[in-house]
């Protein structure tokens, strides 16, 4: 795992519900999965990813995050992290994506 001296590229996900969406049960359960420390044991043991649930880092072997270039402490990832910024340029990428999918 690479641990550049500028930091780590760090990013932050989400989940949301739509408007009148059906089943916000079923998707109440899946946030819950998502969020629960052995999913994030998983996803740190498996693809190296941080997890929003600092309970998870306590269940992976100090070896594993150090591979992973992840400190148990959540604290210090993000203050040595890059976060990920929105682009200035909005419409011009949007534009040239737009280009791009439909073959120029």
């Amino acid at each position: 795992m690479m641990d550049p001296e500028e930091g780590s590229l760090c990013f932050v996900a989400g989940l949301t519900f739509i408007k009148g969406a059906e089943h916000t049960d079923a998707a109440y359960d899946l946030m819950d999965a998502i969020l629960s420390p052995e999913t994030g044991k998983y996803l740190i043991e498996t693809y190296g990813f941080g997890h929003s649930n600092r309970k998870a880092f306590d269940l992976v072997a100090p070896e594993v995050l150090t591979k992973n270039a992840l400190p148990r402490d959540v604290e210090e990832f993000f203050s040595k992290g890059v976060l990920l910024k929105a682009f200035s340029r909005n419409e011009q990428f949007a534009k040239v994506f737009q280009e791009i999918k439909s073959g120029f």
